[in-house]
């Protein structure tokens, strides 16, 4: 069956069950570069579709490939029977209507040439002295998402292209630094840029000492600030989590917890970021809201079952479980060069290890250092490893600021993070 086919039966039979359908066709080409050579391209395509099923208001989800009529009706029979087993109370109805806005992703990354592109990457690359290899991948994605149940069908196409590469440098001492770009429209996509990126990473760890304990700025880069919010803040805004009582933010709702430079939105409509779409996968629509403002805890997320066993409504927050869309941190006001320029004591952290380790119920973490730049007197100092710093994320992000510059990270913007005065041990 192709996607019309597909289209026409899920959007007749979805009338006569109570089912939603979603149906996605993904495909991907990949190329990778390993030392200086250029690798064959792999190109696949996958297509799925997840039926949910409602049965005495309790929902079932089973997934279908390889797809056929045949197929289709033995999942809604599938997920009739799951939804049958649960016990528990999950949802009403799937939601009604669909909100008249449209989302704008760009389809001219499908007409770049991709072999053209890589060959083009290769030339440009500048053998240097001390650059033993370049590794990485580049994906291209197209994605087409369908949401379809008795009276709405949404019709997404998402394309994207994300290029990831590791520089091995040796100097003094063999070292690797990493960088990763996601581009959802043509003009962005510059692959040169990431391998620029991975190279600076790479010269700046280059033969790391063990660091000094003492007191330090951090200066945390964008992808450790994704880290740490995303875990320590917006898991932890999670109606489950709540609900649960397994979040540290239990209790604190409308309070002023964090820094008052920490705001933080949920952006569902915003064209080209990949989170972007207009229902949930419960047919619930989407909806911007406020999760953290200047440092007040301001929201908590649901699905319908959650939601229900809260006596309050679904947000739209249904995401395989209860998960967030776009998220928007906030910038600060000052340049992370100006920052640095200021810093007397610094460490700029490259790598953490630990995040996920550590205790969503109180906050309390312990995090070790990987790979961080000392920073003396507004320069670089040397490249320094094996450090640790402990306490409470309540404390650690009421001091926190943010750089002006963000990293787009396909679903989200964050800054560089800014914590002074950190005991490290």
């Amino acid at each position: 069956m192709n996607d019309i086919e597909i289209i026409d039966y899920l959007e007749k039979i979805s009338k006569k069950e109570n089912t939603l359908f979603e149906y996605n066709n993904n495909i991907v080409e990949k190329s990778k570069i390993n030392g200086f050579d250029i690798e064959n391209n792999i190109n696949y395509d996958e297509q799925s579709i997840i039926v949910s099923a409602i049965v005495d208001k309790k929902k079932g989800k089973y997934k279908i490939k390889d797809i056929n009529k045949t197929k289709i009706k033995e999942g809604i029979i599938k997920a009739k029977k799951l939804a049958k087993i649960k016990t528990e109370k999950e949802i009403d109805c799937f939601g009604k209507g669909l909100p008249k806005k449209k989302i704008k992703f760009d389809k001219n990354i499908e007409k770049i040439d991709f072999g053209k592109l890589l060959e083009e990457t290769k030339k440009n690359l500048v053998k240097e002295k001390y650059i033993t290899s370049y590794v990485g991948d580049v994906y291209k994605v197209k994605n087409k998402n369908y949401t379809i149940t008795n009276n709405l069908t949404e019709i997404q196409e998402k394309q994207y292209i994300t290029s990831q590469f590791t520089i091995n440098t040796k100097k003094q001492k063999q070292n690797s630094g990493f960088f990763y770009n996601i581009s959802t429209k043509k003009e962005d996509v510059n692959i040169e840029n990431t391998i620029k990126q991975a190279k600076i990473n790479a010269n700046n760890l280059l033969s790391p000492k063990q660091g000094e304990k003492g007191n330090y700025k951090l200066i945390l880069t964008p992808e450790i600030v994704q880290e740490i919010l995303s875990y320590f803040v917006l898991d932890a805004c999670k109606g489950d989590a709540i609900y649960r009582k397994e979040s540290y933010l239990n209790n604190l709702k409308n309070k002023e917890i964090f820094s008052k430079n920490l705001s933080i939105i949920e952006h569902p409509h915003l064209d080209y970021f990949l989170g972007s779409s207009l229902v949930d996968e419960e047919a619930i629509k989407t909806n911007q809201k406020t999760i953290i403002d200047k440092g007040v805890f301001k929201k908590i997320i649901y699905n319908q079952k959650y939601g229900l066993l809260t006596n309050n409504k679904s947000t739209g927050n249904c995401f395989s479980g209860i998960s967030f869309t776009n998220v928007l941190q906030e910038p600060g006001k000052k340049k992370i060069n100006t920052i640095i320029e200021n810093t007397k004591k610094g460490l700029l952290v490259y790598s953490i290890m630990g995040v996920h380790t550590n205790d969503l119920v109180t906050g309390d973490f312990s995090l070790t250092i990987a790979n961080a730049k000392e920073i003396v007197d507004g320069k670089y100092n040397r490249t320094v490893t094996n450090l640790n710093f402990t306490g409470n994320i309540k404390d650690i992000l009421k001091k926190m600021n943010f750089s002006k510059e963000q990293m787009f990270f396909g679903t989200s913007l964050f800054s560089f993070g800014i914590v002074d005065n950190i005991k490290i041990i």
